[in-house]
């Protein structure tokens, strides 16, 4: 009996682009997938450097045309060196120095809505410090709270400020405030916070920027975004400002995000709350200090923080009331007469 002989199988034929001429596709090897996944990374790589630099080039141009902008206020040269913006709205005998929280992209612009519940009779001063506003950008002079509080009191000499005056504070700047009444304490006539930070250690413990986040800046992410969704950078409501406020605003925004001063500040924060521990406010001193009720929430230390800075002080109240941390956007009508209640009461309101 003959065994019969097999054939050995045809050779596997495949064309150019890698399918059988039978018209039934081959898997590719390993190596010319991990190829092809190669070449499509690469490509997509240079769609995004090419976006990127058409970003930032369209963002070059429009920040040295905004940076056209007339500023508003006007530029105080500090003896230290550097200038920093002023703006000082009404005329009368009283006097509210406002002491923006830690970024304020605008200090004028941000807190304009209390300016204008306040200086009906009353001078409202708003001094952007360095790194805010219009102000310059960077300095030489550490972000500490003593050249902070110098600053300040370099600029309301500057303008002839009228005393004593009574300081308004936001965040960070009630810290910085804390420190000012404890160095110029015969200044200042009260102290009015609003959910200002206490020096206590979940202020401390606030991550510090980086000035690696100013290349989203540069790039035009953060212009692109601002423009599709402003409220993430303007957090007041949309009808609080007019549609130029808001252009002016989201310039700024841009402008200052992430400047050197702003980034040293950030990273003089622990520091600072430890240089304002030891502080507590005059005995004599008024203080009347508003806490969000959001930010009670969020951190329980916060409220028995501030009912301690008031203890023992011969005239002072506190107020919680509902909404976020930016309770001047919300609630400014009702923080202008508070005030007004709380400075013409000569009896003890707590």
């Amino acid at each position: 009996m003959t065994t019969p002989q097999l054939s050995p199988p045809p050779p596997t034929v495949t064309t150019a682009d890698g399918t059988h001429p039978g018209g039934a596709s081959q898997p590719a090897p390993p190596r010319t997938r991990v190829r092809r996944t190669g070449r499509r990374i690469a490509r997509l790589a240079v769609v995004v450097a090419v976006l990127l630099a058409v970003s930032a080039g369209a963002n070059a141009v429009l920040t040295v045309r905004e940076g056209l902008t007339q500023p508003y206020g006007h530029l105080i040269t500090l003896p230290g060196g550097g200038k920093v913006n002023a703006s000082v709205s009404g005329n009368g005998e009283e006097t509210f120095v406002i002491m923006p929280g830690f970024g304020s992209a605008s200090p004028v612009l941000e807190f304009a809505p209390l300016v204008e519940d306040l200086d009906d009779h009353a001078t409202v001063v708003v001094v952007e410090p360095f790194g805010y506003g219009w102000s310059d950008r960077q300095t030489s002079a550490d972000r500490t709270v003593e050249n902070m509080a110098t600053e300040l009191h370099q600029s309301l000499a500057a303008l002839h400020v009228h005393q004593p005056y009574t300081l308004v504070a936001h965040s960070i700047g009630a810290l910085y405030a804390l420190d000012y009444v404890n160095r110029f304490p015969g200044e200042v006539r009260a102290v009015v916070t609003i959910d200002g930070s206490p020096p206590i250690d979940a202020v401390a413990a606030e991550a510090p920027q980086s000035r690696w986040l100013r290349l989203w800046t540069l790039s035009g992410v953060t212009r692109w975004v601002s423009m599709v969704e402003p409220t993430l950078f303007v957090r007041a409501p949309r009808d609080t400002y007019s549609e130029a406020a808001l252009r002016q605003l989201r310039m700024l925004v841009l402008r200052n995000d992430s400047t050197p001063a702003l980034v040293e500040e950030s990273h003089r924060m622990r520091q600072n709350v430890q240089a304002t521990k030891g502080l507590s406010f005059p005995a004599e001193l008024p203080v009347l200090a508003f806490v969000a009720q959001e930010t009670i929430d969020v951190s329980p230390e916060w409220l028995p923080a501030h009912q301690e800075q008031l203890d023992g002080l011969v005239r002072s109240k506190l107020i919680v009331m509902d909404g976020s941390h930016y309770l001047h956007y919300d609630h400014s009508p009702g923080i202008a007469d508070a005030v007004r209640t709380f400075l013409d009461s000569p009896a003890r309101t707590r």
